[in-house]
């Protein structure tokens, strides 16, 4: 693959910024969009994405590969406002809260963008309380927890009689009571947070059946950075109560 040139030398095609909402299925060529990272993942086979929200507070998950992933793996920092342009978009899997997913295509150009206070540090979120006396769950829930245990296991046998990786993270929430979420093959690598850490875990979805486990989703993250700044008081106010 030919190495394109940097984004400061790559035209941009209109002077509009658009929203996530402006985007359709398939190739946005000339699509401007001004966002926020909230989360990126680690890399993984040369992959890495980033969640990203708009002024709308619509959110899109986009995945950055090969040569592309050497351009902008700097740039592409959390909580950092950046112009993205041309993208393809496919749409989000059920019960997904984002509006699309999207791949960076060769016509991609992503770069920093002046601080825009109009669009939060995370976008707005029905983050859910453990004090709360409701036995339903949505599809999928977002909440703050504390990691108080991480065990890491490989070479596990799945039930195709593969060998496979697992990491079980131990969580507790502001009730102080405790839940464990299990990430396997790419997931156990994909997310990074150390015990000890508040983190805000999204796309998680409760498994009735084993009440004291989460189950991963497609938009799933755990988010660790700039949350205790955002989010440590309500969290440690709420477990005083």
């Amino acid at each position: 693959m030919k190495l394109r040139p940097k984004p400061s030398s790559i035209p941009i095609f209109e002077d509009t910024v658009l929203s996530l909402k402006d985007l359709s299925i398939g190739f946005n060529i000339q699509s401007r969009l001004q966002v926020r990272i909230s989360y990126k993942s680690l890399m993984i086979d040369n992959i890495f994405f980033i969640d990203v929200f708009d002024a709308d507070n619509l959110e899109a998950r986009i995945f950055i590969e090969g040569v592309l992933q050497q351009i902008y793996q700097s740039i592409c920092s959390e909580g950092r406002l950046v112009l993205i342009t041309s993208l393809f978009c496919v749409g989000p899997g059920p019960d997904s809260g984002r509006i699309f997913t999207a791949i960076a295509t060769e016509r991609t150009t992503i770069s920093t963008w002046i601080e825009d206070k109009s669009i939060p540090r995370f976008p707005k979120m029905d983050l859910r309380s453990f004090h709360e006396n409701n036995s339903e769950y949505p599809p999928r829930i977002d909440f703050l927890a504390k990691v108080m245990k991480i065990v890491s296991k490989k070479s596990l046998t799945n039930a195709k009689g593969q060998s496979t990786n697992m990491k079980e993270i131990y969580l507790q929430v502001d009730n102080g009571k405790e839940f464990s979420v299990q990430l396997w093959k790419d997931m156990s690598e994909r997310f990074d947070c150390f015990e000890g850490q508040l983190i805000l875990c999204r796309g998680l979805r409760y498994n009735k059946i084993q009440g004291t486990r989460f189950l991963t989703t497609g938009d799933t993250a755990f988010i660790s950075k700039g949350v205790e700044e955002e989010f440590g008081e309500r969290f440690r106010k709420k477990k005083r109560n």
